[in-house]
């Protein structure tokens, strides 16, 4: 009977000691709550919890991702409509944050990219939104970087796969002195301008 009882209590506790053990994969990272709260951050490798007060929260992938953002339309300064595109790069820069501080970090940063890009393009001539490509994927960038950071995300790029008018002849409107390519500072000031600044429609 007393052997019967030392077997059950060693197996208990063999069974306690197994389920502490925990494997972190590599190019993963496990994050660990102990009374519903975060306690640690996991990195790759065998660690050992105290059974019935830690367990593990989520596990991440420290890999690269891509957010896409499917085709859509916007309206540029002068009312011509805008086909956009593009995927933003990004990785987890902070585990703790990405569980706790957003539900869900990726569909919201989707949302705001969808708003900034709708602004940026709102300032623009249909026809030159294509040829300031890389000014406005670095201005998006950096919006994109602050919003995911606070969202435990580290953004490395936003690229877009389309930046196009959707009526042909919107594409050819380049008004005076904009020239495909990066805008120039007096281009700029006329890119700023809704309806296309002094030169654009609406000032005859």
């Amino acid at each position: 009977m007393v052997l019967l009882l030392f077997g059950m209590i060693a197996a208990i506790a063999a069974g306690l000691l197994a389920a502490g053990v925990k494997r972190v994969r590599p190019g993963e990272v496990a994050v660990v709550e102990r009374a519903g709260a975060h306690h640690r951050t996991l990195s790759a490798g065998t660690h050992l919890l105290v059974p019935l007060r830690d367990r593990v929260r989520a596990r991440l992938d420290l890999g690269e991702r891509v957010l896409t953002l499917p085709p859509r339309t916007a309206h540029a300064g002068d009312r011509h409509q805008v086909t956009v595109a593009c995927r933003v790069r990004w990785t987890v820069g902070d585990p703790e944050r990405a569980v706790y501080a957003a539900a869900d970090g990726p569909r919201s940063l989707e949302h705001l990219l969808d708003v900034e890009i709708r602004s940026a393009v709102s300032g623009m001539l249909a026809a030159e939104v294509p040829h300031r490509r890389t000014e406005l994927e670095e201005r998006l960038g950096e919006t994109m970087r602050e919003a995911g950071a606070a969202r435990g995300m580290d953004v490395l790029a936003v690229e877009f796969d389309e930046l196009t008018p959707t009526r042909p002849e919107a594409a050819r409107v380049l008004p005076p002195g904009v020239l495909p390519g990066p805008a120039s500072p007096e281009g700029a000031g006329e890119a700023g301008y809704p309806g296309g600044g002094p030169t654009g429609p609406g000032r005859g």
